[in-house]
């Protein structure tokens, strides 16, 4: 699974170094050198940075909706990315994570998307999937 905070970095220039690593991560994935899943909660929140609808995010140069539009249509049409969907058992098994881990509810969300699916491994620089039984975070960025 592919966190948001790897996709933003894909776009956002000003993060010199993790965006050159993001794109050629990127570029592995449309070698097929690594076959990505994400869910459309990341798809979601790629548009709400990407837009900087959301306060905090690393977006120095918002793009219009419009932009931010295609992009999102450009990674559900692709055939190198799978995008899960979100359903409500998946909210459900959410929620047993968070009763028993320390973290977001968002990033149980994703932990319960992964764990339907049988993946175990999520590319992120978020430390709170550290936390979550059964996942396994890989930091693209880190040395």
């Amino acid at each position: 699974m592919i966190d948001t905070n790897l996709l933003v970095y894909m776009f956002e220039e000003s993060y010199e170094l993790r965006h050159e690593l993001a794109y050629e991560f990127l570029e592995d994935i449309m070698n097929c050198t690594i076959n990505p899943a994400i869910s459309i909660q990341i798809l979601s929140e790629l548009f709400v940075n990407l837009t900087a609808e959301k306060k905090k995010t690393v977006v120095t140069n918002a793009l219009d909706v419009e932009s931010a539009e295609a992009i999102i249509k450009d990674i559900f049409t692709t055939p190198h990315f799978t995008v899960f969907e979100v359903k409500p058992s998946t909210i459900i098994n959410a929620i047993k994570i968070k009763k028993s881990e320390n973290a977001s509810y968002w990033d149980c969300l994703i932990a319960a998307t992964m764990k339907e699916h049988g993946i175990t491994t999520i590319y992120t620089e978020d430390k709170s999937f550290e936390k979550i039984e059964g996942i396994k975070a890989i930091n693209p960025f880190a040395n």
